[in-house]
This record gives C-alpha cells, sequence and structure tokens, in this order.
C-alpha cells in the first residue's frame, strides 16, 4: 500500500490536477473528479472558479452531458484574460497557477539533447524557454516552479552528467490517475478488481 507524501494535498497541487484533467477532457462528470481526488464538490467549484479568475478554464455545468463542459471547445486551455482583486496573496497564487499551466502546456513535447551533441549550443532549453517567458523571474523561482510539476508527475530533470533537461509528462486522465494512486491521493474505489 503506497503512503502519502505529504498528509495533505495543497491548494496548487489540487487546482493543477484539476487544469490537467480539463485540458484533456471535453466533458467530465463531478463523480470523475470524485473518484479521482478525495475533495468535495463544494471545493471541486472553489477551485474551479480560481482557475478561471486565472483565465486557464472556461468551464460551466451541463445538464445534458451531466458533467462539466468547455464553452470553447476550441480555445480550451488557457482561454481568457486573469481577473485579478485587491487580495495580493490571491493575486500571487493566480499568477503561479497561470505560470505552472504554461508550463504544462508548452514544454509539453520540449526536448533536448546532450551537451556533445553537434547542434546542442543552438538548442531552446526548458531553463532558457523559462528566462525568455517569465523573464522578470529568478532561477531559483524556476527551479521551484519545476519542483512544484514534479509533484504531479510532470517531470522536468536536469541531468547534470548530461547537461540537459529531461522533459515527462503524464499524458491524459490516466496518466495522473495513476500517479495519484501511486502518492495515496486516488479516493479508494473497488472497480474491476483494482
Amino acid at each position: 500500500m503506497s503512503e502519502k507524501k505529504n498528509s495533505k494535498m495543497t491548494k496548487t497541487f489540487r487546482q493543477l490536477v484539476l487544469f490537467h484533467i480539463f485540458f484533456y477532457c471535453k466533458v467530465i462528470e463531478i463523480v470523475e473528479i470524485t473518484n479521482l481526488i478525495d475533495i468535495s464538490t463544494t471545493t471541486i467549484t472553489r477551485d474551479l472558479q480560481e482557475l478561471k479568475n486565472a483565465g486557464l478554464l472556461n468551464v460551466k455545468f451541463s445538464k445534458k452531458d451531466n458533467g462539466y463542459i468547455h464553452i470553447d471547445d476550441k480555445n480550451r486551455c488557457p482561454c481568457s484574460e486573469p481577473v485579478f482583486s485587491d487580495n495580493e496573496a490571491q493575486n500571487r497564487h493566480l499568477k503561479k497557477l497561470i505560470r505552472l499551466a504554461s508550463i504544462m502546456t508548452e514544454l509539453r513535447y520540449h526536448t533536448e539533447v546532450p551537451y556533445y551533441e553537434d547542434y546542442a549550443n543552438n538548442q531552446e532549453t526548458c531553463s532558457s524557454w523559462y528566462e525568455k517567458r517569465f523573464s522578470s523571474l529568478s532561477k531559483r523561482t524556476m527551479q521551484r516552479d519545476f519542483k512544484e510539476l514534479n509533484k504531479i508527475g510532470y517531470k522536468i530533470i536536469y541531468d547534470r552528467y548530461e547537461k540537459y533537461y529531461i522533459v515527462d509528462f503524464p499524458e491524459g486522465v490516466e496518466g495522473i490517475e495513476s500517479l495519484l494512486e501511486e502518492l495515496g491521493y486516488k479516493k479508494s474505489t473497488k472497480r474491476d478488481g483494482r
């Protein structure tokens, strides 16, 4: 049996998992979310509102589909300008979500080669992409962001020997589901011998 690395799932962790789920799904029922993550429907609604405020999701509940659907299916994630408030702590959190979601979507198929390859000097690295995309942020913030994404299975790891980043992101809901199960965050259900 797996043990939870942290006794409580963080707000950022939950919201990134929800972003991942909606990135891959056209329609998702509340019961599917609560089977994936052991959280209440109130928490789901609150997290979806924050993702919407960050401009990362634009979903609504559809009685016809019995689940959440994207309002604009062609422009799923991210989809609009963020809505900031007077609360500075909340605004910092939204900016962090936007940054992390940008990494999740824009570095999805990023590949690098070791330093000794002929064309390695001309390649865009994860580090150079981050510096260009978020020029006002430090390298330490980049490292923290990569570490935060590693927690939800979005691996961005620097190989010190080969001197390049290895990027490995989970695909689909199945990819995140297996990680949640491994970390002990997946709600325990008895189906198909699982």
